[in-house]
């Protein structure tokens, strides 16, 4: 993702500054493929955050809202990290 947004935002400043000829194609097919390639990327990452699909309802508000979140829902989506948490909490 960051990669695509690199190469989105370096070509768009490369066809900016190049006024043609072949360096403008290049930077052209570029910025064309990264906005191809993003644009799925970037609207799956907000449909996840926003909790639309079944298994990420109330994630959204952990995600957003100051970390959040029952029980029930980290044990379903977060199971290994969970079990972590407990045991570094009775190491203590």
């Amino acid at each position: 993702m960051v990669g695509l947004l690199a190469a989105l935002i370096g070509s768009g400043i490369g066809l900016v500054v190049v006024t043609g000829g072949l360096w403008f194609v290049w930077l052209q097919r570029v910025h064309r493929w990264a906005t191809y390639l993003l644009t799925p990327i970037l609207i799956g990452h907000v449909v996840i955050a926003a909790g639309l699909p079944p298994g990420y309802r109330g994630v959204s508000r952990a995600m957003h809202l100051g970390g959040r979140l029952p029980l029930r829902v980290a044990e379903r989506i977060w199971p290994g990290w969970l079990e972590r948490q407990r045991g570094a909490d009775h190491d203590r």
